[in-house]
């Protein structure tokens, strides 16, 4: 039974009602979690990304690229139509269909 305990570790795991092996499986997740963040971020300049579809979106029309976008009302620009819908709608509080 000393063996078992041996390291403290393991000791400490039963104190607290954990188990080594759902300690194991954890450490494995955290590790998997780690990695998806990573696939997720972009090569050219370290943004992270939740999505893989978000850094598609980013290295396509964002990254290493000037703001093409254009407030009427303010000098912001974007690099995206739909930021700078957002843009307007929570700055100037207009309502906005569609910009040209």
């Amino acid at each position: 039974e000393d063996s078992i305990y041996s390291d403290g570790y393991s000791a400490l795991l039963t104190v607290i009602g954990v188990n080594r092996t759902t300690m194991n499986s954890k450490v494995k997740s955290t590790s998997k979690t780690e990695e998806w963040y990573k696939k997720r971020m972009c090569p050219r300049c370290g943004k992270d990304f939740l999505h893989l579809g978000s850094l598609r979106k980013h290295l396509k029309f964002e990254c290493g690229l000037e703001p093409q976008f254009k407030c009427p009302y303010c000098e912001h620009r974007s690099k995206q139509k739909g930021n700078l819908k957002q843009h307007i709608q929570n700055k100037h509080r207009i309502s906005i269909i569609e910009i040209p």
